[in-house]
């Protein structure tokens, strides 16, 4: 596995935070759900993506 694909993991990582950001910081660019349900199931989202880039780069 290489750094870039390593990365391309993480990118959707950096998207969640971003998000974050922006709809605490400005409210009225970005209205996304951020209860703790919705971040459960995003996290679950990332991990699953996360696992099949891993899968794929094995196989």
């Amino acid at each position: 596995m290489t750094l870039v694909e390593a990365l391309q993991g993480m990118q959707y990582v950096f998207i969640l935070i971003l998000a974050l950001l922006v709809s605490y910081k400005w409210p009225q660019l970005l209205r996304e759900e951020f209860s703790k349900s919705a971040l459960i199931r995003k996290a679950c989202g990332i991990i699953l993506i996360a696992g099949g880039l891993w899968w794929l780069s094995w196989g």
